[in-house]
């Protein structure tokens, strides 16, 4: 299991003691907070489940390193082990239902890239849906048969992904350092014809704006979440042709929406939306 902490020990704590004991788990905690006092605070938080799994290492990343970078950094840890699936799981989730060895198996089972049902504000969540033309992103609530067709991807709050796809991959694409990341992967995944799925056998309950890893306290409503909102959708779109026909369409949305905030005396907020348009439209992408 990857997880990438950012000031949030406490939700790390709790995350770890829903996981089943099993000594085929091996859990690698990054931590981006770049603070030595909370660097302690994870390690303590750490060591006290770590003879319930097979391993359990903390290391600090060298500088805030966002999120998929953070999640690549911290396979890079434990990729000399032996184990057949990667999670990825944000600080502020919780397994749900009895902590068994079963539930090691199901995981182990599967395979591609594969999402789980998700208890989020009250709501069994399924997936998440983007609309290609404002750029916006919707939770899919119900049972697992909606979970078809077009942009329809698993939250990146708890991916499986067994380990052959996972590097087939190369893990996520860093050019995100917030918000897409998990869309991007999905994207890549179905152009490489691995699967994409979902199971009802796993559910988490999520936090939501909690801590995120590398998201924690930057949610897409601060000034520092617009900009690399608008800064990872744009090189989202720029970066798979499914999406490029619609990027004239998000460029204008996000413009307009600037403009209505700077109208409204928001100005930070409004720089961070061009901002982010700007950076999205510099940054390279891969082909």
């Amino acid at each position: 299991m990857l997880v990438v902490n950012y000031n949030s020990h406490e939700a790390v704590d709790r995350l770890l003691a829903t996981l089943p004991a099993d000594q085929r788990v091996a859990v690698s905690i990054v931590d981006n907070s770049e603070n030595a006092e909370e660097l302690r605070s994870l390690a303590a938080a750490a060591h006290r489940h770590v003879m319930r799994f097979g391993h359990v290492s903390v290391v600090p990343a060298p500088g805030n390193l966002g999120y998929g970078s953070g999640n690549n950094f911290a396979y890079q840890q434990v990729e000399h082990l032996d184990f057949a699936t990667v999670v990825v799981a944000n600080p502020d989730v919780e397994l749900q239902g009895p902590a068994t060895r079963d539930l090691v198996d199901s995981v182990i089972q599967l395979r591609g890239v594969v999402g789980v049902e998700t208890i989020e504000d009250g709501k069994t969540v399924v997936a998440t849906r983007l609309r290609p033309a404002t750029g916006r992103a919707k939770h899919v609530v119900g049972t697992p048969d909606r979970v078809r067709g077009g942009f329809i991807y698993p939250g990146g709050h708890f991916l499986i992904i067994d380990r052959s796809a996972w590097q087939r991959l190369g893990g996520f694409d860093e050019r995100y350092f917030l918000y897409c990341e998990e869309l991007d992967l999905v994207l890549r995944a179905r152009r490489l014809m691995i699967s994409v799925g979902f199971t009802d056998d796993i559910r988490v309950a999520h936090g939501g704006s909690g801590a995120a890893g590398a998201r924690s306290g930057l949610s897409a409503k601060t000034s520092v979440g617009l900009h690399h909102a608008t800064r990872s959708r744009v090189l989202l779109y720029r970066a798979h042709a499914e999406l490029r026909w619609f990027l004239p369409c998000l460029l204008a949305t996000r413009i307009c929406a600037a403009a209505v905030l700077a109208a409204r005396a928001k100005g930070r907020p409004a720089w961070a939306i061009l901002s982010g348009l700007a950076s999205g439209s510099a940054s390279g992408v891969r082909p």
